[in-house]
């Protein structure tokens, strides 16, 4: 049995037994404890429905499309403060970006550490720059 057959049979059941006890509230008089329990809790749903239906009767359209606006705008504005600080992250992250590896070898980064390879490479971008200029 699938999962829609075990419901149809638990509703179907829940039916039944409403009109049992409601039979038998008929014949004997007495109230079941469900229909006591609805008498003392009636009120509450009535009243419940009733300030429901106050708030929605001050909804109109004008009212709904200023509603959608401002949640639009602020849905949009929250994007958009994301979008500003990713861009923010990833220009940060390009800016700070080390040289390859293959930049270094052929002279075209900048070195800062010291060391016999730092000399070297140091050496190559100046002779990359004479050579330019002299062009």
């Amino acid at each position: 049995m699938n999962t829609a057959t075990i419901f149809l049979i638990i509703s179907l059941a829940g039916i039944i037994i409403m009109f049992v006890t409601k039979l038998i509230e008929a014949k004997t008089g007495k109230k079941s404890i469900l229909s006591k329990i609805s008498d003392n809790t009636n009120h509450v749903i009535h009243n419940q429905i009733a300030k429901i239906k106050i708030t929605f009767s001050f909804v109109n359209k004008r009212n709904a499309i200023l509603l959608g606006r401002f949640i639009i705008y602020h849905v949009l504005l929250a994007c958009h403060k994301l979008y500003m600080k990713l861009k923010q992250v990833i220009k940060k992250h390009l800016e700070n970006k080390p040289s390859s590896p293959i930049n270094m070898v052929l002279g075209k980064g900048v070195i800062k550490r010291k060391g016999s390879v730092s000399f070297f490479l140091k050496h190559i971008v100046e002779e990359s720059k004479r050579s330019n200029n002299t062009l």
